[in-house]
């Protein structure tokens, strides 16, 4: 899917999770875009890994997206 989309999918599971959570709890979730060309997959994966320990980082329950610039 496209990066915006799966934003869109981030923000709805945490919304689902917000209101049925008993306890609360939150998420945070790191997103991340293959490069155009030949990226490897575990690239694409640390490039996730480091947005989803961003997202932590700065506060928690939150959607970061990682930055495509990276994988240059």
């Amino acid at each position: 899917t496209t990066l915006a989309r799966a934003e869109q999918a981030a923000v709805r599971i945490q919304a689902l999770l917000a209101e049925a959570a008993q306890p609360c709890c939150t998420v945070s979730i790191g997103l991340a875009s293959q490069a155009p060309g030949d990226e490897p997959l575990d690239r694409v994966l640390a490039r996730a890994d480091a947005a989803l320990y961003r997202a932590k980082e700065n506060g928690r329950d939150r959607v970061e997206v990682a930055d495509a610039a990276i994988a240059a």
